[in-house]
């Protein structure tokens, strides 16, 4: 009797190691993935910081342009429609700028009165037709903004540009 006591005994001691030895394992896993976890949260904590800082700094930038190309629009609104000499202003304030490719100015019903693109070499272009953009989502947004109650930075869906075709 004694010897089925001695190997009950192994057998439970045994058996209590491999818990312990398991335990062990399981513990260095958990804490090897909380700080995996850890490092993660972290880790996506300073991209959303640089994420944050750079959108800001590129919005801070682009109203800075749009504010100095204020001082030229109401000018150049008043040149023939889709005048060269239009746009040699709007180029002139686009070239201070790596975010704007491309500008343009309406009148009231949605149609482009001067307009310019960047071209690949550097230069500038005139859009080769006409367009409205009364249909499209900024266009009645700014039509129905209250400029008194209303300050900052408005920013709209995509929209496809009727003459190149490509997603502003």
């Amino acid at each position: 009797q004694g010897r089925v006591y001695l190997k009950q005994g192994i057998g439970f001691f045994s058996g209590l190691i491999l818990i312990v030895v398991w335990g062990v394992v399981i513990l260095n896993l958990w804490h090897s993935w909380s700080g995996s976890l850890h490092s993660m949260w972290a880790a996506s904590q300073n991209l959303a910081r640089s994420l944050s800082a750079q959108t800001s700094a590129t919005f801070g930038t682009i109203g800075s342009n749009l504010h100095a190309m204020e001082s030229f629009a109401d000018r150049a609104a008043l040149l023939p429609r889709l005048s060269p000499e239009g746009t040699k202003l709007i180029a002139r304030q686009l070239t201070l700028s790596t975010q704007v490719h491309s500008a343009h100015i309406f009148d009231a019903s949605g149609e482009v009165v001067q307009s310019a693109y960047a071209k690949n070499n550097g230069g500038y272009a005139i859009p080769s037709k006409t367009f409205n953009v009364a249909e499209e989502n900024f266009f009645i947004t700014l039509s129905n903004w209250n400029f008194t109650d209303n300050s900052g930075l408005e920013v709209g869906r995509p929209f496809k540009d009727g003459n190149t075709g490509e997603w502003i």
